[in-house]
């Protein structure tokens, strides 16, 4: 079953927009858009989100010879997150070694492969918190069990097998709480096979350990569709994303669109890229090809995807965690090498019950008082 209407986003506010355009764009572009956020915001009192925006800013300030009285506190704050991420890839290098020298192939995703790619101008620019390592879903078990014998830590309480049948990955810390997130599958909802980003990735090197890092292409589509698997219109995706498409028109790897297209077809995740990548376009200005989008929203969209997209933009547990462990399962079971796994003890797990009565019974209950909650909250503020 398809519906006509597009999949639309919620927009960042106007001061955030104002952030990204100052630390992204060239020229008075850049230079105007920083003098109208200045104008009404201080450096020291910014939410979570913007925060992460600063070291690209001081970067691109610097690159575009502002000077202002912000100038040497958001230096530091640029010295602060290269000094971070220098450290928590020179730990996470001897993880990388141990995979390597067992003969597991690794690919940098996310974050640290925007700066083994060279896409992020340099390793300041990009805040992160962790080093997102994929391999193949078969080397998994045995990546787990290698990292653990050289001291490695696994995350939480359940079990390796427990987590590799429900999930697309998971965290593992070395003594000094550096993070390696392993993922065998690439994203954590659209799981599908990864094999078309194997045979595209190409080799790079982060601290002397042979990696590979997907295409331009692949990641813009992983770097989007990771973005809004929860966190709305977070700042984060938008800044990788305008990083590889404006990195993609230099001298390095051109970006294909088309191959941009076909991943998100492949994904099931059309609509929602073509959704996102408008979103770049309005508001930061970003040079995507109008026939890009054109050629996304021509696809089915399907009535689950629908769904599943208005509940992730909901606060709260409920529908969205229902939604993305039936969705998750349904996907693993498609895989070449299915993950079988009872639709219903899936989303069992997913939501953290034992019981078949907190599913049927318990659940629906509270699905409904959360509703009738999201009803009043919408009225009193209306009122």
């Amino acid at each position: 079953m398809t519906v006509k209407n597009r999949l639309h986003l919620p927009a960042p506010k106007p001061d955030q927009v104002l952030l990204m355009r100052a630390a992204l764009l060239s020229g008075d572009h850049g230079r105007n858009a920083y003098a109208a956020w200045r104008t009404t915001h201080v450096v020291t009192e910014l939410d979570a989100d913007s925060d992460r925006v600063l070291p690209l800013l001081a970067y691109n300030l610097d690159r575009l010879g502002v000077d202002d009285e912000n100038r040497d506190r958001l230096r530091g704050v640029w010295r602060h997150t290269w000094v971070n991420n220098a450290r928590l890839l020179a730990g996470v290098s001897d993880g990388l070694r141990i995979l390597s020298e067992a003969g597991i192939p690794m690919m940098l995703i996310k974050g640290a492969a925007l700066i083994a790619s060279g896409i992020a101008p340099n390793s300041g620019v990009r805040p992160m918190d962790d080093v997102d390592v994929l391999v193949r879903r078969a080397d998994a078990p045995r990546a787990v069990e290698l990292l653990a014998e050289s001291g490695w830590r696994w995350k939480g309480a359940n079990s390796f097998d427990l987590v590799f049948g429900r999930a697309h990955g998971n965290s593992l810390f070395d003594a000094e709480r550096r993070q390696i997130d392993l993922h065998w599958s690439s994203l954590s909802l659209e799981i599908v096979a990864d094999d078309v980003l194997w045979e595209r990735a190409s080799p790079a090197d982060l601290h002397g350990q042979r990696v590979f890092v997907p295409t331009a292409a692949d990641q813009l589509v992983l770097v989007c569709l990771h973005g809004v698997a929860w966190h709305g219109a977070g700042l984060r995706w938008m800044l990788d994303a305008t990083l590889i498409i404006q990195g993609s028109e230099g001298p390095g790897e051109p970006l294909v669109w088309q191959d941009v297209v076909d991943e998100a077809r492949r994904r099931h995740a059309a609509h929602r890229l073509a959704s996102q990548l408008q979103l770049l376009r309005d508001l930061l200005d970003t040079e995507v090809p109008v026939w890009v989008v054109d050629a996304l929203r021509s696809a089915p969209l399907l009535l689950v995807d629908r769904v599943l997209q208005m509940s992730m933009s909901l606060p709260g547990w409920g529908p969205k965690t229902y939604l993305s462990s039936w969705e998750r399962s349904r996907r693993l079971a498609a895989l070449p090498v299915p993950v079988h796994e009872g639709i219903f003890d899936h989303t069992m797990r997913g939501l953290g019950m034992t019981r078949r009565r907190e599913l049927w019974v318990d659940f629906p209950i509270r699905a409904v008082r959360y509703f009738i909650g999201l009803v009043k909250k919408r009225r009193l503020r209306t009122d």
